[in-house]
């Protein structure tokens, strides 16, 4: 019975400090990401992806910056899989939501639909 109890406590803690080792969706997104790609309906956009970058701060603010000198910044939240997004520079921003559809440490993979046309974003972290 000792053996049980002793196995049990011993699987108890590794499960504990594996998830809590894992980091989080909000602690994979902090930081500062860089475009490698964008494509619009599986074909690549004739953009500078370099152009394209977005940070995301520990407090739930972010900096977005893109092609034609295009900025945004504000709050954003995490909800399921899905990056929502409220631009506080704009006069009356309303939130926007793309779709997460990858996120690791190091990268991250935006979907989102532009005029009816599916466009996605494929980012890597900055060091």
């Amino acid at each position: 019975m000792r053996y049980l109890t002793a196995i049990s406590l011993l699987a108890g803690i590794l499960v504990f400090q594996a998830c809590r080792e894992s980091p989080s969706r909000k602690e994979k997104l902090s930081g500062h990401w860089e475009a490698l790609r964008v494509t619009e309906e599986e074909r690549p956009l004739e953009v500078d992806p370099e152009e394209i970058q977005f940070w995301f701060y520990p407090n739930n603010t972010y900096e977005f910056r893109s092609t034609l000198n295009y900025r945004e910044a504000g709050r954003y939240r995490l909800r399921q899989d899905y990056l929502f997004t409220t631009d506080t520079l704009a006069p009356g921003g309303q939130e926007k939501a793309v779709e997460i559809l990858q996120l690791t440490p190091d990268t991250l993979t935006l979907r989102m639909i532009d005029q009816e046309k599916e466009r996605r974003l494929e980012l890597v972290k900055a060091e």
